[in-house]
């Protein structure tokens, strides 16, 4: 187990406790119903299992691995945030639509589609050197995304890969919402870390808009990466009482990363489609994007 200085530990056993707490109550969340593990796809073979990282952390890993032998170079894996939700979306003939592919969901412990408060944490990028209180909401935390894209890309990773025959460069990342606003700042701050970034209504304007420090800040790409952008046509922005449309933020940065030579965009704008119709939606669109 890994070995943390005393004020991570402290940090780390106070948030712990904290995340327990009635305080950190979660709202109401319908339970995943996991239909799909109910099903024997033919192209797939299903699995779920809980993680326990260095830091103390739970995550739960759902799999779905190809029945077919791995192609030359192996397969490659789209690593899907929220877990839980994203497997709850799957089905037999979405995974058809990508034989090839290994899917692996990254949630929580939790029989809920998603666990609001450490997603909150997870995925939020930093706004300073520790993870802080969300002043918007109180009881969560926020400002964890470089730890936990540490996390996925090591411990979470190797536990995921084990005896897989995966492409390290066809690994790809996929997040709706917050998972999203992760897949984007993984982009901008680590873009070695995935081959492809699949953002799915990505919270842009989260805190003021602190994703864009991060794309200010990154340096010129060392290779080229592909970017799939979707959101729906009618989303409504908190604190913003004008009629749903899509995000004018995520419009804006579609445009300026299709200005870039080194990222290949694909961008859809999904017709009658609000904030959390979106999630399902994109499936059908994203597992062929990470499966290409």
């Amino acid at each position: 187990m890994l070995e943390f200085p005393a004020h991570r530990r402290a940090f780390l056993a106070g948030l712990l406790s904290i995340m327990g707490s009635k305080a950190f109550a979660q709202p109401r969340i319908s339970e995943a119903e996991l239909a799909i593990f109910s099903t024997e796809p033919a192209t797939h073979a299903l699995a779920r299992r809980l993680v326990h990282t260095g830091e103390g952390r739970t995550y739960q890993l759902f799999t779905a691995m190809p029945r077919h032998p791995s192609p030359a170079g192996g397969y490659p894996v789209l690593y899907m945030l929220d877990g839980n939700a994203a497997f709850n979306a799957l089905t037999v003939a979405l995974l058809a639509s990508a034989p090839q592919l290994v899917l692996v969901g990254v949630g929580y412990d939790t029989p809920l589609r998603v666990d609001v408060n450490q997603r909150s944490l997870d995925y939020t990028p930093p706004v300073g050197e520790e993870p802080v209180k969300d002043p918007g909401r109180a009881g969560r935390m926020i400002g964890g995304a470089d730890r936990f894209l540490t996390t996925l890309t090591g411990e979470l990773r190797d536990e995921a890969e084990r005896g897989v025959d995966v492409n390290p460069d066809r690994r790809a990342i996929w997040g709706h919402s917050y998972g999203g606003l992760f897949a984007l700042y993984a982009l901008f701050a680590r873009p070695e870390a995935f081959a492809r970034y699949c953002a799915i209504s990505p919270s842009v304007g989260w805190h003021e808009g602190r994703l864009l420090a991060f794309e200010q800040a990154a340096g010129p790409l060392k290779s080229a990466k592909d970017v799939l952008i979707a959101l729906g046509d009618s989303e409504r922005r908190r604190g913003d009482n004008s009629p749903p449309a899509p995000s004018p933020r995520t419009m804006e940065l579609v445009e300026r990363l299709r200005s870039k030579s080194a990222i290949d965009l694909q961008s859809h704008v999904l017709k009658g489609l609000g904030h959390g119709a979106t999630m399902a939606a994109s499936l059908p669109l994203s597992l062929p994007f990470a499966a290409a």
